[in-house]
């Protein structure tokens, strides 16, 4: 039985570029280890490349061995190009919004809102 699939991430900086190393862990009990060897580009007649055609995948991710991947990119320093911080750091920002406007508030000793 396999234990899913384990993407593993190293910054190339030489290269600009992320290595990116896919492996299947595979049985609990000391199975094989399965690596993705390589990945290979086939090529698509333009009429078949159209938006409504549905592509087999080049390698399915579980939400765990997904979250994984992304782990493993933000400890390289890869960061969403959108978006403002976690749901933890934003959190704390709201938290410290709500703690100013109570001391404004008694500071000008009016009621908040």
């Amino acid at each position: 039985m396999s234990q899913g699939i384990r993407a593993f991430v190293q910054r190339a900086p030489w290269a600009r570029s992320y290595q990116v190393t896919f492996l299947d862990r595979g049985d609990l009990f000391g199975g094989d280890v399965g690596k993705l060897a390589r990945i290979e580009w086939d090529d698509v007649p333009n009429a078949d490349a159209g938006l409504t055609t549905f592509w087999k995948a080049t390698i399915g991710l579980a939400e765990e061995e997904a979250q994984l991947l992304m782990d493993e990119l933000w400890f390289c320093g890869l960061r969403p190009t959108e978006g403002s911080g976690s749901a933890g750091a934003m959190a704390a920002t709201e938290k410290h919004l709500r703690d100013m406007r109570r001391i404004a508030f008694a500071k000008l000793e009016v009621g908040e809102p």
